[in-house]
């Protein structure tokens, strides 16, 4: 819930975040033949993982 104004506000949109994965070597990091795949894909989950448990936004923004 967000606060503004004095006032609860309660948010029901969705969001959604694109990511791509390439490299020098290969198009599409993320086709199922790529070498690097399961690599990339452990690390997006990962990160999914931290941001959906993550209550200050700030503070995964601020991390190194």
């Amino acid at each position: 819930m967000d606060y503004v104004g004095g006032e609860d506000i309660l948010r029901t949109d969705n969001w959604y975040i694109a990511i791509e994965v390439y490299s020098d070597k290969e198009k599409d990091c993320l086709h199922e033949d790529s070498f690097s795949r399961e690599p990339v894909l452990n690390y997006l989950r990962a990160i999914k993982k931290e941001y959906l448990t993550t209550h200050n936004y700030n503070e995964t923004v601020f991390k190194n």
